[in-house]
């Protein structure tokens, strides 16, 4: 049986009405990552995780060197962070990953898992195949995530390296129905 947190009554009577119930959340929630393994997790649960970990990543990266951040206007924050995340950057970096880092056949089972999860793509995208190679990419990154962090450190360094070779405009203009 799992231990649990309770919550104390003051916190119980705020979020129950004065309902008496206890709260189901695992004391050892910040293990989850080493006892889940990759293969007892749907695809569909590999590319959350997975999108979650490559924007927290692209976030990282985008302050690192340090900077003054408060220096740089929002706008361009924002901007250089969701240019990083688009689909079509995702396409990009898949296909790239997919020419030049030599992915293990598990790992490639799960890109192809991700191609074919994908299901109906945002309006503002006009080609398909840009959902399915983004999401392909979230589930390897969610798999990585969980099967081996060393693995997954590389693929990103591998994936920063990338960005500077990048022409975010053509990517871009890669979106925009006709």
């Amino acid at each position: 049986m799992m231990n649990l947190i309770a919550l104390s009554s003051r916190s119980r009577r705020l979020f129950t009405s004065g309902r008496s119930i206890q709260p189901l959340i695992p004391k050892d929630a910040a293990f989850v990552r080493k006892t889940i393994t990759p293969s007892n997790l749907s695809p569909a649960s590999l590319a959350f995780v997975g999108d979650a970990v490559y924007d927290l990543a692209v976030r990282e990266r985008s302050i690192f060197p340090p900077i003054k951040w408060q220096s740089v206007p929002k706008k361009q924050r924002t901007i250089n962070v969701s240019h990083l995340c688009r689909a079509e950057t995702q396409d990009e970096i898949l296909n790239r990953i997919m020419t030049s880092f030599h992915l293990t056949e598990e790992e490639m089972e799960y890109v192809n898992r991700g191609k074919n999860l994908a299901g109906k793509p945002p309006r503002n995208l006009k080609d398909k195949s840009l959902y399915r190679s983004a999401t392909a990419l979230e589930v390897l990154v969610g798999y990585l995530h969980f099967k081996d962090q060393k693995r997954l450190d590389m693929l990103f360094d591998f994936v920063f390296l990338q960005f500077k070779h990048m022409d975010f405009r053509l990517l871009q203009s890669r979106t925009k129905k006709t």
